[in-house]
């Protein structure tokens, strides 16, 4: 025998069975049957957040599921992007269609600057249940995270200065040339005291008349010489 019904409205339904079996002996069997109700809708926000988040600061999700029953069959999965960041249910015992906000602490890093975070809630239905149960899932909230970039100092550079030595070559020089310059004069002095000496010799040497007059002459053209060098 079956027994069908297109809707249920009482969610604390007992069922109860009345059966005779042999011997006319009457049975009674209760049944309790569970009744479900998928999500109508799932909402994801910060809890007192609206602005940009900063790196490394703790900050509160939160996914608010509406009219679902029961309440201790579902299960919400935050989700930053394709990862799941944590798997969170209920405790209730309520049997009825309620709205249930669950949360879930996170703290963002660089990385996570322009991540998309959503939740999905998931009615599980038991192992007789289908295969798939019932999923909805929330709108995707864009995250902006500040962080602060540290700038490395570069490192003072030391240039050595490699100090070339040059000798001074102009005092030798001029030592050289005061050097010849001496020698020079010295070779002019002995070069007169000769001529000097021979102008003197044949000036001493007897001589006749006509080779004095010659011999005058030619020590008039060596003083003159001498003069002139």
């Amino acid at each position: 025998m079956f027994w069908t019904v297109d809707r249920l409205t009482e969610w604390g339904i007992s069922l109860q069975c009345y059966y005779t079996i042999d011997a006319g002996v009457q049975c009674t069997t209760v049944l309790n049957p569970t009744l479900y109700q998928p999500p109508e809708s799932v909402s994801i926000s910060f809890v007192n957040h609206t602005e940009m988040m900063f790196e490394n600061q703790q900050y509160t999700l939160q996914c608010s599921v509406q009219n679902v029953a029961p309440v201790q069959s579902l299960t919400m999965t935050f989700y930053r992007g394709n990862t799941a960041l944590g798997h969170l249910q209920s405790d209730s015992e309520h049997k009825k269609p309620v709205n249930k906000t669950f949360t879930l602490n996170i703290t963002p890093r660089r990385e996570d600057d322009g991540a998309q975070y959503w939740c999905e809630a998931k009615l599980e239905l038991g192992p007789a249940g289908p295969q798939r149960p019932p999923v909805v899932t929330s709108e995707k909230l864009n995250a902006t995270v500040y962080f602060t970039t540290t700038t490395r100092k570069p490192e003072p550079t030391t240039i050595k200065s490699t100090r070339s030595t040059t000798r001074a070559t102009t005092p030798q020089t001029t030592k050289s040339t005061t050097t010849t310059t001496k020698s020079t004069t010295s070779s002019a002095t002995t070069t007169t005291a000769t001529k000097t000496a021979v102008i003197a010799q044949a000036i001493t040497t007897p001589q006749s008349s006509s080779n004095r007059i010659l011999t005058h002459s030619f020590m008039c053209l060596t003083l003159l010489l001498s003069a002139l060098i």
